[in-house]
């Protein structure tokens, strides 16, 4: 039996589907297909969760072998057999814990709006309502990343709380410098607090998507130069006329959207570029 046979019936066996069993080992559906039949080999890291997972050794997995149990060998084994079930359920429990909460960060957005309509803040409640919204949408939509996700929900939410409330974004802090007193310094705080926030949350994504794989061929590179040279031309300036700047949409929403837009390219073009970074230096220390 191979070692992609092997896979395959040890996933049916635990009544794991292969998106299910990807998740576990935080790899696509496409992989694990490729490994079940024969087309790629998991690599030792990952061959390692599925030993763990499917609560064998090493050598028994990548052989296809049970070594023969007698006595306590047979008790461990059995002990395995039954921890393993164990942990699915508590991995299935885990999914449905996700979903309450979900459910109950939807019905607190529901209720929030509801009560600031109510006490005539109208569809502005939508604001404040929004962050629970979100979490809420992530956790009933999302298997993965989940916190990561809710961060930059949370983020979105209170920029646009900020910029639209108070005029506060994140560019304020190029005028730190020429920063007078009268512009109130709790502003500039603000404003840099929430570029810290930024920053963080572009590390965080940075680490998360690190081990991630994809075929760089030649579409992926186009992509991947065209995505560089749209980002320059969206930092462009653009005169507008004040006639047009009379318009809410290219007043208020244009402005947001541009920002939303290019924050959400340079995160996706640097977390690639990390990742070919990292990849080429891998390959390097591989040749030494």
């Amino acid at each position: 039996m191979s070692l992609g046979q092997h896979i395959c019936r040890l996933r049916i066996e635990k009544r794991m589907s292969q998106n299910a069993l990807a998740n576990e080992l935080g790899v696509s559906r496409q992989s694990v297909s490729k490994w079940e039949t024969d087309a790629s080999v998991p690599e030792l890291d990952k061959l390692i969760k599925l030993a763990e997972l499917f609560g064998l050794t090493l050598d028994e997995l990548v052989l296809g072998k049970v070594p023969e149990a007698d006595g306590s060998e047979r008790e461990s084994t059995s002990a395995r057999q039954t921890t393993l079930p164990q942990g699915q359920n508590a991995g299935s429990s885990v999914l449905s814990a996700r979903k309450i909460v979900g459910i109950i960060l939807l019905c607190l957005a529901f209720f929030t709006f509801l009560i600031l309509f109510i006490l005539g803040a109208g569809f502005s409640g939508l604001i404040f309502a929004l962050p629970f919204l979100l979490c809420g949408l992530i956790c009933c939509c999302f298997c993965r990343r989940v916190g990561l996700c809710c961060g930059w929900a949370l983020y979105m939410a209170a920029d646009i709380y900020l910029r639209y409330a108070t005029g506060i974004t994140p560019s304020l802090v190029r005028l730190t410098f020429i920063f007078e007193r009268s512009w109130n310094y709790v502003r500039l705080g603000v404003a840099w607090a929430e570029l810290l926030v930024l920053l963080l949350l572009i590390i965080l994504t940075l680490r998360s998507f690190r081990s991630a794989r994809f075929d760089f061929c030649k579409r992926t590179r186009f992509l991947y130069i065209g995505g560089w040279v749209l980002l320059a031309l969206l930092m462009v300036p653009i005169s507008i006329s004040p006639s047009v700047l009379d318009s809410l949409f290219v007043r208020r929403i244009l402005p947001f959207v541009l920002d939303y837009v290019q924050l959400a390219l340079f995160t996706t073009l640097l977390t690639v570029s990390y990742i070919l970074l990292r990849r080429r230096l891998k390959r390097e220390r591989g040749g030494e």
